[in-house]
């Protein structure tokens, strides 16, 4: 396997940077420390962002003794940057552009977590506006690596007699702490100057997956398949319809050879003529061009674009194929 992805040109170095997945935790040993959604009844963009506003200042007037650390990360074309800011320490650096929010929000709230264990607080409230992170945080056996990073340190804090809470927040609300931990974080995503960044493996998949679909669209690209013309892109999506007798219908009139249009091929005779037309009998001709068919095309509905209706229109197809008295000529 590592043979094959070096021969695709891949930068296998990255390899060496991955976060090493293991946990010095028992998942057991691991309080589950409280969360808080409750704002998550507020829709954004149906309620007042006061409101909003309102509901999260009664939440933290109710949490007197906690020190708040806000959280956020964000991802541009150079990198994602993620950010942890308390009232009086800002902590910001990026990870690689190839890495994902996700993982810029789980390392936020990483260096939010260490944050507090070096300070002498003993209550902490991390605000965040990523809910994926904190149902991450709460499960028993997570894979991801950077979760079981904090985990780790959740065991610690507990061990230090401290208490952390998580609080989401909608983002771009209007939330002070939440609008400057997204600033920060904006400005940290840009090339990083580290030269070695660990990362999930899940990161470096989706890199992979980019890249190995790179070089499949590029051998595509240079093949000499029917289908290209109507599918250019790799990850075009066909639509079937029901029954394999239709479904074969539908492939045959994909690549461009059927009954009608190629069995000169098997009779070694003359391509075939349109009756109507003069021109040579082709999957486009009887689709799009000839008149004879034009009253079936409209009554089917089918769209000008040969690929939208090769491709997505297939049962208006099958009927119009029934229609013109094809359907066992296919």
């Amino acid at each position: 396997m590592a043979e094959r992805i070096k021969e695709t040109n891949f930068n296998t170095d990255l390899f060496r940077n991955i976060i090493p997945c293991s946990s010095n935790s028992p998942p057991w040993t691991v309080p589950l420390p409280d969360f808080d959604t409750t704002l998550k009844i507020y829709q954004k963009m149906q309620t007042n962002h006061r409101e909003i506003y309102n509901r999260y200042q009664v939440i933290i007037e109710s949490h007197p003794n906690f020190k708040l650390i806000f959280t956020d990360a964000s991802k541009s074309s150079h990198g994602v940057g993620y950010a942890a800011v308390s009232d009086n320490q800002r902590i910001s650096s990026s990870l690689p552009q190839h890495c994902s929010v996700y993982t810029g929000e789980l390392t936020a709230i990483k260096e939010a977590l260490n944050l507090a264990r070096r300070t002498t607080d003993a209550n902490f409230l991390v605000v965040t506006d990523s809910l994926s992170a904190l149902e991450g945080i709460k499960q028993l056996y997570p894979r991801n690596c950077i979760l079981r990073g904090i985990k780790d340190i959740l065991r610690l804090l507990y061990n230090d007699k401290k208490r952390i809470k998580f609080l989401w927040v909608p983002s771009h609300t209007g939330i002070p702490g939440n609008e400057e931990a997204d600033k920060e974080a904006s400005r940290a995503a840009v090339p990083s100057s580290r030269s070695v960044i660990r990362t999930p493996y899940q990161d470096l998949k989706g890199l992979i997956k980019v890249h190995i679909t790179s070089l499949w669209q590029q051998k595509w690209n240079g093949s000499h398949s029917k289908l290209l013309a109507i599918a250019p892109n790799v990850n075009t999506r066909f639509t079937l319809p029901s029954g394999r007798r239709n479904q074969i219908i539908m492939s045959r009139l994909r690549i461009g050879h059927t009954l009608a249009t190629h069995k000169h091929v098997f009779e070694g005779t003359d391509a075939p003529v349109c009756s109507t037309c003069n021109q040579r009998l082709t999957v486009v001709h009887i689709l799009m061009e000839c008149p004879t068919y034009q009253n079936a095309r409209s009554l089917n509905h089918l769209s000008n674009d040969i690929s939208e209706v090769l491709l997505h229109q297939t049962d208006k197809l099958v009927k119009f194929i029934k229609d013109i008295d094809m359907y066992f000529n296919t």
